[in-house]
């Protein structure tokens, strides 16, 4: 087992982004259903909360873009505004500064880009 040198970022879908998910689609979820599988983003390690907020600070545009197209894709049904007071009402943002690896082998990365 080894530990990660990185910070896990857990965001969850608040009611805002589930309105907007089942206004532009005929699929209905809940926010349960969202919840089941939320997404990990690896970040950097932090001490303190003003550093958690700084690294969100950072990376929130990116988040919410992947967040948006893993619903939909197209940006034009996207909310107009993606500020970052938008964001936090949006999403739910957990940091864990406990990752581990259980594997052997080392991480193997490929490029995702929007």
């Amino acid at each position: 087992m080894k530990l990660v040198t990185r910070t896990t970022l857990i965001v969850k879908a608040k009611e805002p982004y589930l309105n907007w998910a089942n206004s532009i689609d005929d699929f209905k979820v809940t926010l349960e259903e969202l919840h089941k599988e939320p997404t990990a983003f690896l970040v950097s390690s932090h001490e303190s909360d003003l550093e958690k907020d700084k690294i969100l600070r950072k990376h929130f545009k990116e988040i919410f873009e992947y967040e948006l197209a893993a619903w939909f894709v197209d940006e034009e049904f996207w909310p107009k505004n993606r500020d970052y007071q938008t964001f936090k009402k949006w999403v739910e943002v957990s940091f864990h500064s406990m990752t581990l690896d259980l594997l052997p082998e080392e991480i193997e990365c490929e490029g995702f880009g929007l």
